[in-house]
């Protein structure tokens, strides 16, 4: 009951935590049908993922940055040679506030940012003293132009406190050297003559930051008023809900916006159960359990096709748009076949 109560006030756009989507209603009605095996999957449109390393190539480079937390608007961090995570802020038509977040890396923009822990990791970056740059600091031993291991960030300078503009102003890239005693020798790319030493513990809090630790853990999340239609495909068979201005149907039948916003509640209720990881191998000619799509009503905004897999006796796997990355547990999913059972 917490968990539907808690993916209700999500839908609706309540919190402000993550606000959801904007309006707009158009519709296109249909009744249950018979599942087709040849159903060409033509709904999804694709926004062009925006990696903020390529925004950064736009912006002015600082040579002393100062920022806050507020003021973030693209991260990329990188060890190894390896990208970690990617954050972007990308403005949407179909999403508000704190929804324009995406988690470029790993996720491709489908997975959900809970903003709360994002901006705790805004506020360790924040306190990093990036003016503390010196010639006399340099260590001739450690070569930047060897550096794999980066942060690149990208910000909105403004002297005015209460000035939150969307579009970031600046970057830089912290070139990450070795670790001496509790700090890390650094420069910032461009500035390779003056060198520092940053905090290992602040820094490593960076480096180590899991990305799955980065996000609420819903595997997606589509305000109602923005879908036109959800098709949802069980044993071979497709119910259908639809909406068209203040008229709701489920199974070809008007209904009453609570029962309609009830049952599109339900759809979302199953929660993650972990992730994904390299090492584990999943069929390429799996059947699906259980497909949900939602038909967007906005131009512009995408449409959403989930796809959800059995996986062994305890787990399932979803698929959000092509990207499967996420398990969901068997007890959700019997929730879910009784939802689905119960609504249509």
């Amino acid at each position: 009951m917490l968990k539907k109560r808690m993916i209700a006030i999500l839908l609706a756009g309540v919190t402000t935590g993550f606000l959801l989507a904007g309006c707009g209603i158009t519709n296109t009605g249909t009744t249950d049908k018979e599942n087709t095996a040849d159903e060409e999957e033509s709904t999804v449109t694709e926004y062009g993922i925006v990696n903020p390393e390529d925004v950064a190539k736009k912006l002015e480079t600082a040579e002393e940055p100062s920022f806050s937390k507020e003021d973030i608007r693209g991260l990329s961090v990188v060890s190894g040679g390896e990208v970690l995570y990617q954050i972007n802020y990308t403005e949407r038509e179909d999403r508000q506030s704190f929804r324009f977040w995406d988690m470029v890396t790993p996720y491709a923009s489908t997975a959900v940012i809970d903003s709360e822990s994002m901006y705790e990791l805004f506020d360790t970056l924040a306190s990093l003293d990036l003016t503390s740059g010196s010639e006399d600091m340099v260590d001739n031993t450690q070569d930047p132009d060897s550096f794999d291991t980066y942060i690149t960030l990208n910000y909105y300078e403004s002297e005015d406190d209460d000035d939150q503009e969307v579009d970031p102003d600046h970057t830089f890239t912290l070139l990450i050297g070795e670790k001496e005693d509790s700090n890390y020798y650094c420069v910032l790319k461009g500035q390779e003559d003056k060198a520092m030493y940053l905090s290992s513990s602040l820094i490593d809090a960076v480096l180590e930051q899991e990305a799955y630790d980065l996000l609420i853990k819903v595997p997606y999340l589509v305000n109602y008023e923005t879908v036109a239609e959800v098709d949802v495909t069980y044993k071979n068979k497709t119910y259908t809900m639809t909406m068209d201005g203040d008229t709701y149907t489920i199974s070809g039948k008007e209904v009453e916006e609570d029962e309609y916003t009830s049952l599109y509640s339900d759809l979302m209720q199953p929660t993650l159960d972990g992730e994904i990881t390299d090492d584990i191998e999943l069929e390429d000619d799996r059947e699906p359990l259980i497909t949900i799509k939602y038909i967007r009503n906005l131009d512009n905004a995408v449409d959403y096709i989930v796809k959800i897999y059995s996986y062994d006796e305890e787990h399932y796997t979803i698929s959000v748009n092509g990207e499967e990355n996420f398990f969901l547990s068997g007890d959700d999913i019997d929730t879910l076949i009784k939802a689905i059972k119960k609504g249509f």
